[in-house]
């Protein structure tokens, strides 16, 4: 507990100071005073000398006057120090969902998932880890979707995540227009660091923008842009003799994704297996580390309403005690 207004407190000793500073004559000239019904009756009681209950009065009206100027310094009750993790980067997340997104060439415990179910998956894991930044997303296939605006809310964007769809945004891919939607939602929250995590498994064959002059735009805006190539290219896929037949799933545009992330700032990474990609998240964190800069809050209840209330109580038993001395 400490007082918002300490200086305060030197005014306990302003009556003794009155008292023995101020002429007697002054003192007992009444004829400016303000009009005080029962003062005469309060006057008279303390000048003679009642006894035991008298001087008891004497101390409740002392009490009486400190705890008014206790109650005027504002004393507060601080709470334990809150500690806020500050809003560290922006981050956009630019996920392809095209048609080709369904091919299964990755596997888990030998069991094989769709591509988009294992960015789902990692994707997950990553956002958890995000606490302190502002996360969005833009999903992209024939057209381009904002789909999470920047939120610092990752429980939610991660719950999101969970719920896009293959071919939800058409089949082809305008990687391009993606880029720039990005963008266009880092512009709206300017901050010291603004990054885009790219994903694709195609080449970009749909919308406006072309990738290179997104790309162009993002190093102008000064937003660092990684790209991540996923598929693994050519897979084993059982046949009707018991072997394995050899397909491949898609082209990538390596080449375009490269040279998105080498404009920006950004790095390339490939994707071919699910260790793979785990990695490239845990290298990505190690490229743009989260500096732990937190805010320490104390917040403080107001607790002057308790000396006033004591005051209150202090002053009507002095006022009894003075009846009853009388």
């Amino acid at each position: 507990m400490s007082f918002m207004w300490p200086w305060v407190l030197l005014a306990v000793c302003v009556p003794f100071l009155v008292y023995k500073l101020l002429p007697t004559s002054e003192r007992t000239d009444t004829s400016q005073a303000v009009s005080w019904p029962f003062f005469e009756q309060l006057k008279k009681g303390l000048e003679k000398d009642p006894g035991q209950a008298g001087r008891l009065a004497r101390w409740l009206f002392f009490g009486f006057w400190v705890c008014l100027i206790v109650a005027a310094a504002r004393p507060v009750y601080w709470t334990e120090p809150l500690i806020l993790s500050q809003q560290q980067r922006n981050l956009m997340l630019v996920l392809d969902v095209s048609g080709s997104m369904e091919e299964h060439d990755f596997s888990v415990n030998q069991q094989a998932f769709s591509r988009l179910d294992i960015v789902k998956y990692l994707t997950h894991d990553f956002l958890q880890k995000r606490q302190g930044d502002q996360v969005g997303m833009v999903l992209f296939g024939t057209r381009a979707y904002p789909y999470v605006p920047l939120t610092s809310d990752v429980q939610t964007a991660a719950q999101m995540l969970q719920e896009m769809s293959v071919g939800m945004a058409g089949d082809r891919t305008s990687i391009g227009d993606a880029l720039v939607l990005a963008l266009k939602n880092l512009q709206s929250a300017p901050t010291q660091s603004q990054i885009i995590i790219l994903m694709s498994d195609g080449q970009a064959n749909a919308g406006i923008v072309t990738p290179e002059k997104a790309a162009e735009l993002a190093k102008e805006m000064g937003v660092k842009i990684y790209t991540i190539g996923i598929g693994a290219g050519e897979y084993a896929l059982p046949s009707a003799f018991g072997l394995p037949a050899v397909a491949v799933a898609g082209a990538l545009d390596e080449q375009t994704l490269q040279e998105i992330a080498q404009t920006t700032g950004g790095a390339y990474f490939r994707a071919k297996t699910t260790p793979d990609l785990a990695q490239i998240y845990q290298h990505i964190e190690k490229l743009e580390p989260i500096e732990q800069e937190n805010l320490v809050v104390r917040l403080h209840k107001e607790l002057f309403y308790i000396p006033c209330m004591l005051a209150l109580l202090l002053c009507w038993l002095g006022c009894a005690l003075k009846g009853a001395s009388s």
